[in-house]
């Protein structure tokens, strides 16, 4: 048999997988390349909460992913929409960010932190501290959730080349969460962990 019939078959067979793993990334409705690793991630949080697991909806994703790339456009402005259940992560760093989406739920549940689970009040106590990310993230209600990355260069002057690259990560949850204390008493579990 002829090696170059050979080669242009491996050629074609490469660049098919390629795509097929492109296509399939996309399936999910995202275009972060560790949509399971997020989730794992939240899930696990969440169940420290008592809160079940999430599931991962293609729609949202689609819906966040649309949104991330609005945000990437204006420098990964962290600008909220109107859609409820919204959480907003961004970086910028030189050299570019990467385009794994895992570290904002890590970064969100930092806020742990600062949530007051002792408050008779918890949404009077709670509602004016820098806590809606982590809320949101482990609020009982919520069944669902899908997400997305913008990238985008910007001006870095004092770097080599003067470009670095930021990254804005959105993530829908469905529902959302409600500002009310009784909402947040039955839907905010004290840590099994510390």
């Amino acid at each position: 048999m002829d090696p170059r019939w050979n080669a242009a078959c491996l050629n074609m067979t490469t660049a098919l997988l390629l795509l097929s793993a492109l296509l399939l990334g996309h399936a999910n409705g995202t275009n972060c390349p560790d949509a399971q690793a997020l989730l794992d991630a939240a899930n696990a949080y969440r169940a420290n909460h008592t809160a079940r697991a999430l599931t991962w909806s293609s729609a949202l994703a689609q819906q966040a992913t649309s949104y991330a790339a609005v945000l990437a456009a204006q420098q990964c402005a962290l600008v909220h929409s109107s859609t409820g259940g919204e959480s907003l992560y961004t970086l910028a760093s030189y050299p570019k960010p990467d385009a794994t989406c895992k570290r904002a739920i890590d970064a969100w549940y930092t806020e742990v932190k600062l949530y007051d689970f002792a408050a008779a009040s918890p949404c009077a106590v709670n509602c004016n501290r820098p806590v809606g990310h982590f809320v949101q993230l482990v609020w009982r209600a919520s069944t669902a959730v899908g997400c997305g990355v913008g990238q985008a260069d910007v001006p870095m002057p004092r770097m080599p080349g003067g470009v670095g690259g930021c990254k804005v990560i959105v993530c829908y949850f469905k529902p959302g969460f409600q500002m009310n204390d009784a909402a947040y008493k039955a839907n905010v579990g004290v840590p099994a962990l510390g």
